[in-house]
């Protein structure tokens, strides 16, 4: 998969995180380790996501009361956005091209969905999730 580049006023976002590569990223949450990803992609915001595989034996099982059954726990990786204000989460689902209301959960801001949607494409292109 290509994705072009995303840009905001003028400049071109920066998809990889500060702390680690997304290829390292993208390997260790396919071999089930969860993952802390420092995001400065260039608009003057900072970013940290705590990244989960759902299908984790201590998380896949509770999933049901949301409508997820545990064998199917492995189709979405858990992201939280750590500050230090509030943390808010969501779901990020393996067959479907990410979208800014997948990540609405992250934040209320429209800039930073589209961000985090960008992101999440080239991170779940990296897994090999993207069909």
């Amino acid at each position: 998969m290509t994705t072009e580049p995303l840009v905001y006023q003028g400049k071109e976002m920066a998809v990889e995180p500060i702390n680690t590569t997304m290829e390292r990223l993208a390997s260790n949450l396919q071999h089930g380790v969860p993952q802390v990803a420092e995001l400065e992609p260039g608009d003057a915001t900072y970013y940290s996501l705590l990244l989960v595989p759902a299908d984790l034996p201590m998380i896949r099982n509770h999933f049901g009361r949301w409508g997820v059954p545990a064998e199917s726990a492995g189709n979405y990786l858990i992201a939280v956005k750590l500050d230090d204000i509030h943390m808010h989460g969501c779901w990020i689902p393996r067959f479907e091209a990410t979208q800014p209301h997948h990540v609405a959960g992250l934040t209320p801001n429209e800039w930073s969905r589209q961000f985090f949607a960008w992101w999440f494409a080239q991170l779940l292109d990296r897994m090999g999730w993207v069909e």
